[in-house]
């Protein structure tokens, strides 16, 4: 039976730079509500690249009871408790590597591009934000070369509007077994909704995994349904295939 459902935030229930689809999101909400009293009906909570305060007001918008990953996998939050958590596996020298990372991100890449913005209230992971594409290609490429020495500690990922570098063993793989251990969930009974490279790892693990039409080749190849809607509809699908799957369970 499917008791979760996880999904990623940008390319699946928002977007950058763009409002939210508040029916659809009103529809997401609803099914999520409808969890506490409907055994088909799995609860909803989120995993994403994004940090905190994002993660945190969008997990509101949705009424998530459930803990929230953020900074793919770095952190969770509790929304019950109003509990912070950070991974166990980030060490001091990782820590430092980040910390570094970041202030030559800030002295040498942000300069030469204007309209970026890095996400200054990340712990872990350093991510740069921008609407212009091409820029996004430039800064993913010199992220890649200022890195290549450490693949054993780092993993570079982009999509249209970000470049995110994340430590290797912390991402949103381990961040579902970290979910499961926190909640009692099984990652058997678990479904995980993804568009990006970096949901990879989630999209492989979870045994029940959709990706938008919209999504990278990437989560399309690790997924086990490729859907034929996008964005935040794919979503409100995912979750009529989960409630259709537990339905057919109760039926047998």
């Amino acid at each position: 039976m499917i008791k979760l459902l996880v999904s990623d935030l940008d390319g699946c229930i928002s977007h950058p730079f763009s409002p939210p689809n508040w029916d659809a999101i009103s529809e997401i909400k609803q099914y999520n509500e409808s969890s506490e009293t409907n055994i088909d009906t799995p609860a909803l909570t989120l995993c994403t690249g994004r940090p905190y305060p994002y993660a945190e007001a969008v997990a509101q918008w949705l009424n998530v009871r459930y803990p929230i990953l953020f900074e793919s996998g770095v952190g969770c939050y509790h929304p019950k408790t109003n509990a912070l958590l950070w991974s166990s596996i980030i060490t001091p020298e990782v820590q430092e590597y980040f910390t570094e990372l970041r202030k030559w991100t800030e002295e040498i890449v942000l300069p030469k591009y204007p309209n970026t913005l890095i996400e200054f209230t990340k712990k872990i992971d350093v991510g740069l934000v921008s609407p212009n594409k091409s820029d996004i290609m430039k800064m993913f490429n010199l992220m890649l070369e200022k890195t290549k020495d450490r693949p054993d500690l780092v993993e570079v990922h982009n999509t249209d509007v970000s470049v995110n570098v994340i430590y290797t063993f912390c991402n949103k793989g381990t961040g579902l077994q970290w979910l499961s251990d926190l909640t009692g969930i099984k990652i058997s009974e678990m479904a995980y909704v993804g568009d990006g490279m970096n949901d990879a790892p989630a999209l492989e693990l979870a045994p029940f995994s959709f990706a938008p039409t919209n999504a990278r080749i990437e989560a399309k190849n690790a997924a086990k349904i490729v859907l034929d809607t996008d964005s935040t509809q794919s979503v409100l699908d995912a979750y009529t295939y989960c409630i259709e799957f537990n339905k057919s369970l109760r039926n047998q």
